[in-house]
């Protein structure tokens, strides 16, 4: 094996090299480790040697400007934010499918439109609306996910959208129809995996897990694939997946969607404790007025 592909697999130890398909430039092929070696279990070592090299070289090299955070500025504000997505129209029949093909017709869709709105440090708002006005996409621009059509926002004192490194360590998103969790694996698994993604160190990765597990009574759960929990032990296993990086700023996409009245109730009841202790910034989205009353100040 040449010193550049020891140097890029690091620890892991490549005892079979199998060719899988040829490329523009050769032939292609992979590596299997011995699973034994000392580098730990094999799913974990690619974020291994990701965090090595992350290591290696100089974090700010790459980050773009350092931003400095005052806690007295407002956590988040938005000025007339806006997100507009062209959508095909698409019409019935087998011409007009044909048609389609040469010449096509859109329609302007508005997601977000003209949106301002301005959350202190420390507080936990509500963000209301029916199904369909644009909730899910304001939390989208807010971590980054999406870029805006117009308009400006800001979040701890950075722009979403430019995905700082720094910002990405600094908050969480929790949305109740998505799984961030892995599905076959025990949640403990995934706790571990975020450990090594986020860069806990095993004392402060041990703390917040006892302590989060604690509060959320899920300790005889955590062993069990997540496919085999139900709705609401699952939103808790995603809480505390969220949390395990003490963010600064939480975002949640109507978690108690789904769940019976005694999950809603042990979900509110966690993060209105887990808020006044913690003091960070929460901005819930919902259309359930009871979570609202529950919760937010405003």
């Amino acid at each position: 094996m040449s010193a550049g592909k020891a140097a890029i697999l690091g620890e892991m130890r490549p005892v079979l090299q199998e060719p899988v398909g040829r490329g523009l430039h050769g032939t292609i092929s992979r590596y299997r480790c011995d699973p034994g070696g000392a580098a730990g279990p094999t799913w974990l070592r690619p974020v291994q040697r990701f965090r090595r090299n992350r290591r290696q070289r100089n974090p700010r090299a790459d980050a773009g400007p350092v931003v400095v955070y005052d806690p007295r500025m407002s956590a988040i504000e938005v000025r007339n934010l806006s997100k507009q997505y062209r959508v095909y129209q698409k019409r019935e029949g087998l011409w007009a499918s044909l048609k389609g093909l040469f010449s096509r017709e859109y329609k302007t869709v508005d997601a977000v439109r003209d949106v301002s709105f301005t959350i202190e440090a420390g507080e936990m708002v509500a963000f209301l609306g029916p199904n369909g006005a644009g909730k899910t996409t304001t939390l989208k621009l807010l971590s980054g996910l999406i870029f805006p059509s117009s308009g400006t926002a800001t979040a701890l004192g950075y722009v979403p959208w430019e995905r700082h490194y720094d910002y990405r360590r600094r908050f969480a998103l929790v949305m109740g129809q998505k799984n961030q969790l892995w599905w076959d694996l025990p949640a403990q698994e995934s706790f571990r995996l975020h450990q090594e993604i986020y860069g806990i160190d095993d004392q402060q990765f041990r703390r917040r897990m006892d302590e989060l597990i604690s509060l959320l009574e899920v300790s005889q759960l955590i062993s069990r694939p997540v496919r085999e929990l139900s709705l609401g032990e699952r939103m808790r296993m995603e809480l505390i997946a969220s949390l395990l990086h003490s963010p600064d700023l939480l975002l949640l996409d109507e978690p108690t969607i789904g769940l019976d009245v005694v999950s809603q109730r042990k979900v509110q009841e966690f993060l209105k404790f887990y808020q006044s202790e913690h003091k960070i910034t929460v901005l819930l989205t919902s259309h359930y007025m009871k979570d609202v009353e529950a919760l937010c100040s405003r």
